[in-house]
């Protein structure tokens, strides 16, 4: 069956740039400051989430004697050092985009992350006029995997969830992608791959996989 995406949302770290090793580096690095270590199943749950979810979670498992707001800013300037200087695109991404782009078909980014480190990467890989729109964590009312972030991306796009194409790497994002209405799709990397996705959760292996289904049948 012929299926036609008007849009493309698209989650950012893990899936058009190569930041979560990285950022679970980080991670360790900041715990280590304080005498812990992470424990095997903390990725599953940290890993697409908002910055505020996320230190609210580790002030209370690791009691920490951090706000949430201290939490944030320290880990934050951790963070943003080693992917500034480190990371990479994701094999394919600037090409996708592009070709996106050359189509005409409408994207978005919508990120867990904050504006600031969206614009920094952005500028960095020189992405800024490859997307119609932009979404970041702290201007929803709900993070991964509330679906709000796509609703919100679909809805500056002017385009129905249903007609969107959500790509993912993690399973709380495939999982707000899917509760949105959204067809959505999981490319797992080397962090994400060994985690539990949502059950009915469609994976592909490239970014340039998306090309054979946008005029193709529907995933």
């Amino acid at each position: 069956m012929s299926y036609h995406f008007d849009a493309v949302l698209f989650d950012l770290d893990g899936t058009l740039i190569d930041s979560e090793p990285l950022a679970m580096r980080g991670l360790g690095m900041f715990l280590d400051r304080y005498g812990h270590t992470m424990p095997a199943d903390f990725g599953q749950r940290v890993i697409g989430r908002r910055a505020y979810d996320n230190a609210t979670l580790m002030i209370e498992h690791f009691a920490l004697s951090h706000t949430v707001e201290e939490l944030i800013e320290e880990k934050r300037a951790l963070l943003h050092t080693l992917i500034e200087n480190e990371v990479e695109a994701m094999p394919g991404a600037e090409a996708i985009l592009r070709e996106l782009r050359r189509r005409g078909v409408r994207t978005a980014v919508a990120t867990s992350a904050s504006r600031p480190y969206l614009g920094m990467i952005l500028a960095k890989f020189g992405w800024e006029e490859l997307f119609d729109a932009s979404v970041t964590g702290e201007e929803v009312a709900h993070g991964k995997p509330a679906p709000d972030i796509f609703l919100r991306a679909a809805e500056l796009l002017d385009v129905p969830p249903a007609r969107c194409l959500v790509v993912e790497d993690a399973p709380h994002g495939v999982a707000a992608g899917m509760a949105s209405g959204a067809t959505t799709l999981a490319i797992p990397n080397s962090i994400t791959a060994p985690l539990q996705f949502p059950d009915g959760a469609r994976r592909i292996a490239t970014l340039g996989a998306i090309l054979e289904l946008l005029d193709g049948e529907r995933p």
